[in-house]
């Protein structure tokens, strides 16, 4: 399946991580990087603080505004 996000684990012996898992882990990394990297200081210019603030703000809304995997 190609495009979007979808749930369907394949039937059998076989089973794919559905796309929603992916997508959840892969913003997730993304979120955990940024916020080591703002504790750990690496952004010291107050309008890159207050974009990174931004986006981390931006990932919480979609990591709970989406459907949780099954």
């Amino acid at each position: 399946m190609e495009g979007g996000l979808w749930q369907k684990r394949g039937r059998g012996k076989v089973a794919r991580t559905c796309s929603i898992v992916r997508y959840i882990t892969d913003l997730t990394n993304v979120q955990t990087g940024l916020q080591a990297e703002v504790a750990a200081g690496q952004f010291t210019d107050a309008n890159t603080v207050d974009h990174v603030n931004t986006i981390l703000a931006d990932l919480t809304t979609a990591l709970s505004a989406g459907p949780q995997p099954r």
